[in-house]
């Protein structure tokens, strides 16, 4: 998974290389934008592919929801009802973390329970939140077009 994740960076910093103005020999720089082509779809020109199928097919209007309607009205009534689920999910561990936090205070219960929540936050902090805010940021990337 790491070299997936490695491949992924490495592309984007050569597709978006040219945003520095930096230096490069000419060839390498050919070589470059074909390669851009292929990241940003370019190369594989989906528009004509679909085309074929459909006829009229504009890549542009399919994306913005001209053809289709891609944001229904419930997605923009409320934020709170987006995040309904994600809320009543902290809450929950809230009251979780609650009860273990009192556990701990009765001495038998103490040292185990403290080692587990160690154990647990070294785990959540390194895979679960900084992943997390990787995926939100590449999916805020993609959203964006950059």
């Amino acid at each position: 998974m790491n070299d997936l994740w490695s491949l992924f960076f490495t592309m984007q910093l050569i597709c978006y290389l040219r945003i520095y103005d930096t230096p490069i020999p000419s060839n390498a720089e050919i070589y470059m934008k074909e390669f851009i082509k292929i990241i940003e779809f370019q190369m594989l020109n989906p528009e004509a592919l679909i085309g074929l199928f459909v006829p009229g097919f504009k890549l542009k209007e399919f994306i913005v929801g001209v053809q289709n309607n891609i944001v229904s009205q419930d997605q923009e009534a409320s934020v709170i009802g987006d995040l309904m689920m994600y809320i009543l999910f902290g809450g929950v561990g809230l009251i979780f973390l609650c009860i273990v936090l009192t556990l701990t205070l009765i001495e038998r219960f103490r040292t185990k329970l403290l080692k587990k929540l160690m154990d647990f936050k070294a785990k959540f902090i390194w895979n679960g939140v900084i992943r997390s805010l990787t995926i939100s940021w590449f999916g805020m990337l993609m959203t964006s077009g950059i």
